[in-house]
C-alpha cells in the first residue's frame, strides 16, 4: 500500500471533495509515514488538507494505479463519518489553502472523473452511508462546519 485516500461523508451523504488552485478535484489522503496504519494515514492528510475532523475510518476497497515508469502499486480507498470541519488553512506539506465542497456522493465521480471504478466507489459509500436528508451541494464557508450536533 502506498497511499491510502478518503471518502469522507457528511451527515447528509455528500462527500468531501478538496479543490486545488487550478480547480483539480481530489479526495484528502496521501502516502503514509513510518509505521503509520492506513486509518491514521488517513485522519492525518483529512486534517493537513483539509482540517477535517473524522469518525473511525472504513476499508472500502483498493485501486490498483498503473503508471509509466513505475511498478503499479495499491491505493486503499477508505471511508468515514465527517465529525466537523475546522477552519480553512493551507496544507503543511504544500502550502496550498484547498477550496472545500460537499457534493452528494453519487454525483463526486462526475466530478472526480475517475471512470466506473469511481461510481462504484460513490455507490458503495451510499450504500453504507444513506442521506438522511437531501441536500444540494455546497462550498464549506471559510470558518468551517460542524457537523456533531445534527
Amino acid at each position: 500500500m502506498q497511499q491510502t485516500w478518503g471518502w469522507l461523508v457528511d451527515p447528509h451523504g455528500r462527500v468531501l471533495v478538496m479543490l486545488d488552485r487550478h480547480g483539480v478535484p481530489s479526495l484528502p489522503g496521501g502516502r503514509p509515514e513510518a509505521g503509520e496504519s492506513p486509518c491514521e494515514t488517513l485522519a492525518r492528510e483529512a486534517e493537513e488538507e483539509v482540517q477535517a475532523r473524522l469518525s473511525t475510518p472504513y476499508l472500502l476497497g483498493y485501486q490498483q494505479v498503473r503508471e509509466h515508469g513505475r511498478r503499479p502499486y495499491a491505493q486503499l480507498r477508505l471511508g468515514a463519518l465527517l465529525r466537523g470541519l475546522d477552519s480553512a488553512a493551507p496544507d503543511l506539506d504544500t502550502g496550498e489553502k484547498y477550496q472545500r465542497v460537499l457534493i452528494p456522493a453519487r454525483q463526486a465521480n462526475l466530478l472526480l472523473g475517475w471512470g466506473p471504478e469511481g461510481d462504484a466507489q460513490a455507490h458503495a459509500v451510499s450504500r453504507i452511508w444513506p442521506p438522511r436528508t437531501t441536500r444540494p451541494a455546497q462550498y464549506v464557508p471559510e470558518t468551517g462546519l460542524d457537523f456533531t450536533e445534527e
